[in-house]
């Protein structure tokens, strides 16, 4: 396994992977070498490269922002270059540095599915201590096996910005269950905010209300994370969904 790094605006890390219900998550260790590393600072365009030796996923855009409340929303674009070998429970480790280098907060999550050739959009949120000033965005990406292309994520659609004077800023969407079997009200939906120059400022995440069976579209709304991102720096927002199932 390579290691990656980049600087970048604000950032975080994630992965996509399996199919069916999620499997259990490895745990991994600061010394362990992951699929990919990413290092980010508020506001530069970050490279990727690395992966597994069968499916590669690399980090194609990574940022975040600080809220009012104390809440940081990151995003995270992860795409498997492999065109032949679906990526599956990719586990990513999120560290909020500070300007020393010290980590303030760590955010662990794992995605069932990266199909071969696709592009998963992550988002996350983070609460961090008043006080604390996160600087920097560390990422481990771990991508658990390989199989050969055959499974695909929900179709998500309609994916647009929305800003409330009360709330402030959302992201709204709607998901067909192309699946051929139930998918899970807990399968993780993700979004990634863009600025007007493409660069990622911030992101969320959201889950249905409940289980949405084969053949049905659902409405979903992101709050978390999203609205720790000024309205006034959105300009775009794109979204994914796992596909956990029944």
């Amino acid at each position: 396994m390579r290691g990656l790094t980049w600087a970048l605006a604000g950032a975080v890390v994630l992965l996509a992977m399996g199919c069916g219900s999620v499997a259990k998550t490895s745990s991994t260790s600061p010394s362990e070498t992951p699929d990919a590393v990413a290092t980010t600072e508020p506001s530069s365009l970050p490279t990727s490269d690395g992966g597994s030796t069968d499916a590669k996923v690399v980090v194609d855009g990574a940022g975040f922002s600080l809220g009012d409340y104390q809440e940081v929303g990151y995003g995270l674009v992860l795409k498997n270059t492999s065109t032949s070998m679906d990526a599956e429970q990719v586990q990513v480790t999120v560290n909020l540095l500070d300007a020393s280098g010290a980590v303030l907060q760590t955010d662990n999550q794992t995605l069932n599915l990266i199909p071969a050739g696709g592009t998963f959009y992550f988002g996350g949120d983070i609460s961090v201590t008043k006080g604390d000033k996160p600087r920097k965005m560390e990422a481990f990406v771990d991508v658990g096996s390989s199989e050969a292309a055959q499974y695909t994520l929900p179709k998500v659609s309609n994916v647009r910005v929305v800003v409330d004077p009360y709330s402030g800023l959302s992201v709204k969407g709607q998901v067909k269950n192309d699946l051929d079997a139930t998918l899970s009200q807990f399968a993780l939906i993700g979004c990634v905010l863009f600025d007007a120059n493409d660069k990622v400022v911030g992101g969320g995440f959201a889950y249905l209300n409940g289980n949405l069976r084969s053949g049905r579209t659902a409405a979903f709304e992101v709050l978390n994370g999203a609205s720790a991102t000024p309205a006034s720096k959105v300009k775009r927002a794109e979204a994914s969904m796992d596909n956990e199932v029944e």
